[in-house]
């Protein structure tokens, strides 16, 4: 096999994990109400933790079969899931803002927290070109935009200071 046979025989199989994790999300919310012992069962019968029944149960909640992209991590999902909850906004415009702007999973996790005593961001602008390189103490969570950009009277978002 080829680099890029084995390159997509990779992809293929993250996208069936990906499935696969909607699918138990599904078929546990399909189960009507989740007591502790029905939480129990489910995560007896699959060979993992009560805590994992959950977060599949609570993902596949809250992003609908629109919105469930091949191409986009169990993590990322988990992360705007986290992030509409610190934050009180709804899962879809959040998700969508998110994508739109190339957020990590870093940044959506950075959101709506007292962030660390030093917060970053390294990008190269998409517009301009520049290399853009910020820390700044205790202000995590601050979108961020191309300075040369902005002077140039553009609007070029870079991401998210985290």
């Amino acid at each position: 096999m080829t680099l890029d046979e084995h390159l997509q025989q990779f992809a293929t199989a993250l996208i069936s994990e990906r499935d696969a994790r909607w699918a138990a999300g599904d078929a546990i919310n399909d189960a009507g109400l989740l007591s502790a012992a029905v939480v129990g069962a489910f995560a007896a019968a699959g060979h993992c933790t009560t805590a994992f029944v959950r977060q599949l149960s609570s993902v596949a909640r809250a992003f609908s079969h629109a919105q469930r992209f091949p191409d986009v991590s169990w993590t990322f999902y988990r992360s705007v899931l986290g992030a509409a909850k610190r934050l009180g906004r709804e899962t879809a415009p959040l998700l969508d803002e998110a994508m739109a702007q190339g957020w990590h999973s870093k940044e959506l996790a950075a959101l709506g927290r007292v962030g660390p005593t030093v917060a970053a961001l390294e990008r190269d602008c998409g517009g301009c070109g520049a290399e853009i390189r910020i820390r700044l103490a205790g202000c995590t969570g601050l979108g961020i935009a191309c300075p040369v950009c902005q002077a140039e009277g553009r609007d070029e978002p870079l991401g998210v200071l985290a």
